[in-house]
């Protein structure tokens, strides 16, 4: 006879045998992976629907900090493309990773102690290296 314990699996897929009447409060519920978003649906008023429901403001907020802004156009002086009061996204990832900004794209910087308080909206016209024949092609007059 070998004195040594080994080792055993216990089958997972039957269910312990419960003898008493009272539930066991450390039972399946305590032991599912889903047993912290249960207790939170219970604990909150409005239960599963009021959990959605900040978990996407949560993730829209993180979105809204991290990914994409939206602002709105305040004066007319990109007014050939853009219009008083119009409203766009603006892709807060797009120069994080190495790209720099291109001619003809639209940028939003902030202004605050260099143009005054606010953030500005514009056009890039010209990057490092352009020449004045460069500009020239690209639309731009003498």
């Amino acid at each position: 006879m070998d004195t040594e314990a080994q080792p055993t699996e216990r089958d997972r897929s039957s269910r312990p045998s419960d003898t008493g009447d009272a539930p066991n409060p450390e039972g399946q519920e305590g032991r599912s992976r889903f047993a912290l978003v249960s207790r939170i649906t219970e604990e909150l008023p409005g239960g599963r629907i009021s959990l959605t429901l900040l978990l996407c403001l949560v993730f829209l907020l993180l979105i809204s900090t991290f990914v994409v802004r939206p602002f709105q156009i305040p004066s007319g002086s990109m007014e050939n493309g853009l219009r008083i009061g119009d409203r766009v996204l603006v892709n807060r990832l797009a120069y994080r990773f190495g790209a720099e900004p291109r001619r003809g794209d639209v940028v939003v910087f902030d202004g605050t102690g260099y143009f005054g308080d606010g953030d500005y909206i514009k056009r890039v016209v010209g990057v490092g290296g352009a020449t004045w024949s460069a500009a020239t092609r690209w639309g731009g007059s003498r």
